[in-house]
């Protein structure tokens, strides 16, 4: 199964969420959905899509 991991770029590439099989743009911010968990809000905006690598980077959205 293709599943990616969520990095923030701002927090040394922390990897803040793993096993994500979703992801959808919404007013609060990112929907993030992973298998038999509630969805989690993530807000950034996306820098970088590896989908070879399976990771997501994102960066803190400036105000």
């Amino acid at each position: 199964m293709c599943q990616v991991t969520i990095y923030m770029k701002d927090n040394n590439d922390e990897a803040i969420l793993s096993e994500v099989v979703s992801l959808e743009r919404t007013d609060q911010g990112w929907l993030a959905q992973r298998l038999f968990e509630e969805p989690m809000i993530i807000q950034g905006q996306i820098q970088r899509i590896d989908f070879l690598k399976h990771t997501i980077v994102l960066t803190k959205e400036m105000p």
